[in-house]
């Protein structure tokens, strides 16, 4: 979605689709001519992703990288215009580590605008969007946000721990507005009396399109477990669509306690309504402590994404059906 809103207009007043299409057709050919005039260069970049993740190829090309990086730069200029024409004093911004998030760093940067990075995950110091860097500048860099605005000091740390010493990135503790939001006032505005179907605990599962649901063990835990509960199947934005929501009410037509949730539920109101948390390593276990509701994780990755939660109690882990089953009976 390229377009540009004003606060609470739902409808655009700018829509950049054609300039972007146009910017990358342009990246497309100026990458592939310029990556013959940086051919040492992006060898050397090759040589450090097979030695670094001792891998028999790169995970990305020496082409798809000289077009990206082209990208970057043709969309930062254009950004530099857009926030010029739009008389832009500052940015904020969810994700700075896309295309979009880079360009938009590289602009503000340039006309000397503060760039604020706004947590919406997970920020744990595995997380290499946000931790364990080791070889930093003093000076600071022009792609990264000069603000970090955190949810918990856990999550600030993490910026901190590489970023203390540049004047020009910081990280500062703002909590979690949103959830805080839901809690004291739009909760009003819906019908949480119910806080069952059929009077029979809910179980919220977040799914995340990085994980084949499919081929998971949850998935012929939730058909075959005969627990007597209602599991709750929330999509994640990247899924929702006609095709995926159809394919997942396929697969579980003859369960009737399995109810597939769009991501356009608010998932603070799909919490309030559940005796439990479910995700295999979703930044949602943040959304579920806000909302006083008990994480499992069913993934080991989260055991580096989320230590501090698995640590204080608010998440537990569970890699197989009958720790799962264990967990699920004792909290209900």
């Amino acid at each position: 979605d390229y377009t540009f809103r004003y606060e609470n207009d739902r409808e655009p007043f700018k829509n950049i689709s054609r300039e972007v299409f146009l910017i990358k057709g342009m990246s497309f050919l100026l990458g592939i001519f310029l990556k013959y005039f940086w051919f040492k260069k992006l060898r050397v970049l090759k040589k450090i992703q097979i030695e670094a993740g001792a891998l028999d190829k790169p995970v990305i090309s020496e082409m798809e990288i000289s077009i990206r990086i082209c990208y970057i730069f043709l969309l930062s200029k254009y950004i530099t215009h857009l926030l010029k024409l739009l008389r832009v004093d500052q940015i904020y911004q969810a994700m700075y580590y896309d295309n979009f998030g880079l360009a938009s760093g590289l602009a503000s940067h340039n006309l000397s605008l503060k760039n604020h990075c706004v947590q919406h995950g997970g920020q744990s110091e595995n997380n290499p969007a946000f931790g364990s860097w080791k070889v930093m500048s003093d000076k600071g860099y022009a792609f990264l946000p000069d603000y970090f605005l955190c949810w918990n000091e856990a999550s600030s740390r993490s910026v901190d721990s590489w970023c203390k010493r540049m004047s020009k990135h910081s990280s500062k503790v703002i909590g979690y507005s949103w959830i805080e939001l839901w809690k004291k006032k739009l909760s009003k505005k819906y019908n949480l009396s119910s806080e069952a179907i059929n009077n029979i605990p809910n179980i919220l599962i977040t799914l995340q399109p990085s994980v084949d649901f499919k081929n998971s063990f949850v998935f012929e835990f939730i058909k075959t477990s005969k627990l007597e509960v209602n599991w709750l199947l929330r999509v994640h934005p990247r899924q929702e669509s006609d095709i995926f929501l159809a394919s997942m009410e396929e697969y579980f037509i003859e369960n009737e306690n399995i109810y597939i949730k769009s991501s356009t539920e608010p998932l603070p109101l799909l919490m309030m309504n559940s005796k439990l948390h479910i995700t295999f390593f979703s930044s949602s276990v943040y959304e579920a402590k806000y909302c006083d509701l008990k994480s499992v994780i069913i993934d080991k990755r989260g055991l580096d994404y989320f230590p501090d939660l698995l640590e204080n109690g608010d998440a537990e882990l569970a890699l197989e059906s009958q720790k799962l089953k264990e967990i699920i009976q004792k909290i209900l």
